[in-house]
């Protein structure tokens, strides 16, 4: 490259530095940081004393409660600057935070949907009782840029406690949201499914646990959307909603197993069952609630093996298949292939009830489940130290495999999610045979003969041992705990030592 080349392509860069420092109109610094950011410019521009000038005069627009558009632009200015220079996030998400005590203005003030984005991008800093209200409503707010509603969503995830309180945080919103259009319901439709589908994919990636009743959750969201505005016109729109409302659960249930066991989880299909009398669903949606309806049988199989007969989930099938005989149909395949069940399961598999011959058959019933409980026992402990193992090494290895092995990354987070996965659908089978691990690995207890077995024989002449394995305990009804699985353990040599020597 000659030095005339170089000089040639230095004008626009000085001239773009120039702007960005002395510009009063913050649409032109804008306009000049992006001519910055072509070739990366920006990053030898980073130490020019004129770039620093146009980021602090950006910062001052920042924190002013002037023009609430300038405001904004400011914002998407610092944003754009800290995703560039990797070496400033630090500095300029700490001035992001400082002006952004208070919330800033409706995102929709920026007419440009990139900008948008990064102005969203900014709430990642933020704190304060302000931020979810903030971000769900402008979630919904947003109208076609994608990008920038993805970025809502992460800090929406990022903030709140549990995916209910996510969708919690997105009912009022919703409910409000009154497009100015022919067919609003429609409009309404069109929206949650761009919602959806982005809380959808984040969510896949998120780690908040489901919290509490979450199929409601996101049933009522679903709800609230239409209360005002009636039901879709449009039979497309209508069956868009469906599709990605029963992509929703089955992702759901992929990386959370346990929410595929329990019924609640499949209650946000009432409302649109409610398009579709008799339970005729439209072709078109048939091939999304096949994949739910396999979900279903999946739980309710591994249920059965443990002899639980859900008249909840029996429910939730006959929704998505759309009468109760087929339900049952599905539900006495079950029943066929799956050996070694309680005949009690296999006449709920078979007729949806249980006819008991009598008190014995009851008692068969439940002997039968205690005996499995000792398996489901050590099931519960392996669980444990599977996600706590997960928890511990999961994102650095995540990030190992990203780093080093890129073409592997999404396998290594597809064995780490169903990781997640089989460990919390283990903790949901033990909390429904009223099951709990007790106990730490290398905590020091008195030895009680009733809850621990020495992990080489009896224990003999020690007070206190150590914990190898936890125990496993039910709670029964009236409170008290029985051991179901004890604890593996060994002497603690050095508390029995000391104890020798205060004896002598």
């Amino acid at each position: 490259m000659t030095d005339t080349t170089s000089r040639g392509q230095a004008k626009p860069v000085e001239a773009a530095l120039c702007r960005f420092a002395k510009s009063d109109s913050m649409a032109d610094r804008l306009d000049s940081l992006r001519e910055l950011m072509k070739g990366g410019a920006i990053h030898a521009a980073q130490a020019d004393p004129e770039f620093a000038a146009g980021i602090h005069r950006t910062i001052d627009a920042l924190r002013s409660a002037g023009d609430p558009q300038r405001r904004l632009l400011a914002l998407a200015i610092v944003a754009r600057v800290a995703s560039r220079l990797k070496g400033r996030r630090t500095e300029l998400g700490r001035e992001i935070a400082a002006a952004l005590e208070a919330p800033p203005p409706p995102l929709d003030d920026l007419p440009n949907a990139d900008d948008r984005s990064y102005a969203a991008q900014a709430l990642q800093w933020a704190s304060g009782d302000w931020l979810i209200p903030y971000t769900a409503r402008s979630i919904v707010e947003e109208e076609a840029g994608e990008k920038a509603r993805t970025e809502l969503v992460r800090v929406l995830l990022a903030n709140a406690p549990d995916l209910a309180a996510a969708f919690a945080a997105l009912r009022d919103p919703l409910a409000g949201l009154r497009p100015d259009t022919e067919a609003p319901a429609d409009s309404v439709g069109k929206r949650l499914k761009r919602i959806l589908a982005a809380l959808r994919k984040e969510i896949l990636l998120a780690d908040n646990p489901a919290g509490r009743n979450v199929g409601d959750a996101l049933g009522a969201l679903v709800a609230a959307a239409f209360r005002g505005v009636g039901e879709p016109a449009s039979p497309r729109v209508a069956e868009d909603v469906t599709i990605e409302l029963a992509r929703m659960l089955h992702d759901l249930a992929k990386v959370r197993f346990s929410l595929a066991t329990e019924a609640p989880t499949y209650n946000v299909l009432r409302v649109p069952a409610r398009w579709y009398p008799h339970g005729r669903w439209p072709p078109r949606v048939r091939k999304s609630l096949d994949i739910v309806s396999r979900t279903i049988e999946e739980a309710m199989t591994l249920l059965a093996k443990q002899g639980v007969a859900d008249d909840g989930l029996m429910k939730a099938l006959t929704t998505v298949e759309g009468s109760r005989a087929r339900a049952l149909r599905i539900t006495a395949r079950i029943a066929a292939r799956t050996s070694g069940l309680r005949d009690d399961v296999v006449q709920w598999l078979r007729k949806g009830r249980v006819i008991r011959d009598g008190p014995g058959s009851d008692l068969l019933f439940k002997s039968g489940l205690l005996a499995a409980d000792n398996a489901l026992g050590h099931l519960l402990i392996d669980a444990r130290r599977l996600a706590r193992l997960v928890e511990k090494h999961g994102q650095e290895i995540l990030t190992v495999v990203s780093i080093f092995e890129h073409s592997r990354e999404a396998a290594a987070r597809a064995l780490v999610m169903s990781a997640k996965a089989v460990a919390n659908g283990v903790d949901m089978l033990g909390r429904k045979r009223s099951l709990r691990v007790r106990g730490v690995e290398g905590e020091v207890v008195d030895y009680l003969r009733n809850e621990h077995e020495g992990i080489s024989g009896a224990i003999a002449g020690a007070r206190c041992v150590r914990i190898v394995q936890p125990l496993v305990e039910r709670i029964r009804g009236d409170g008290i705990a029985e051991v179901v699985v004890k604890a593996a353990v060994e002497p603690e040599k050095s508390v029995a030592a000391r104890e020798l020597e205060s004896v002598r």
